[in-house]
């Protein structure tokens, strides 16, 4: 399995492998799930976590990064909607960044 850190957006050993491998074979690759490890609803937390994936995957092999979660009441602290059907600030740099790239 390849990982990324929560915080510091550092990829595991394996991902210069991968890259390498994507690089010689010419096949795009996707970052398919990320979030973070901590079950606490923080929208700082959330933000940061999925900015730091988004550009961690754009500056290494990967074409592309896919957020998503299952939405249950079990597991608040994945939803980018709060209580009021506003949207939590993940959303917006998920918004920003697809304007970037």
């Amino acid at each position: 399995m390849i990982s990324m850190s929560m915080l510091t957006g550092a990829c595991s050993p394996g991902v210069t492998s991968l890259c390498n491998r994507v690089s010689a074979d010419g096949v795009p690759i996707i970052l398919g799930e990320y979030g973070q490890k901590s079950q606490t609803v923080d929208d700082n937390l959330q933000y940061w976590t999925t900015a730091n994936f988004l550009n961690t995957a754009k500056t290494h092999c990967f074409s592309a990064a896919l957020a998503w979660m299952y939405q249950t009441k079990l597991t608040p602290w994945f939803t980018y909607l709060k209580p009021d059907l506003t949207f939590r600030p993940a959303y917006y740099v998920i918004q920003y960044y697809g304007t970037l790239h």
